[in-house]
Parts: structure tokens; C-alpha cells; sequence
């Protein structure tokens, strides 16, 4: 798998359920991630730091 955001990907896998009705074991399954994995990012809540770089770069768009 190559370097991307946590955050973007288990964001694509969430969204493969929503708007595909793919399940997130198969979505996790051929992304080559665990599903505790994705469980984790999910649920994650958005730290200061990730708040303030998204802020940054709408800023620089």
C-alpha cells in the first residue's frame, strides 16, 4: 500500500459502504488494511492539529 492519510482512507472505506453497499471487511480486505484498523480511524476524533492543517491548506487553495 502506498503513503496516504489514515483519515482520507478510512473515510473511502466508510464511504464504499454508504454509497456502493460494499462491506467494510472487503473494502479493508483489498485496501491491504485490518479492520481494527479502520474501526480505530473511524472513530477517531479530529485532533487541534488536524483541525488547524485542514484550515491551512483551504487557506492556500
Amino acid at each position: 500500500m502506498t503513503e496516504t492519510n489514515p483519515a482520507a482512507l478510512a473515510a473511502f472505506i466508510s464511504n464504499q459502504r454508504t454509497e456502493h453497499h460494499v462491506p467494510h471487511r472487503l473494502a479493508c480486505r483489498v485496501l491491504e488494511v485490518s479492520e481494527s484498523w479502520f474501526y480505530k480511524w473511524r472513530d477517531k476524533p479530529t485532533t487541534a492539529r488536524e483541525v488547524r492543517r485542514g484550515q491551512l491548506a483551504d487557506a492556500n487553495r
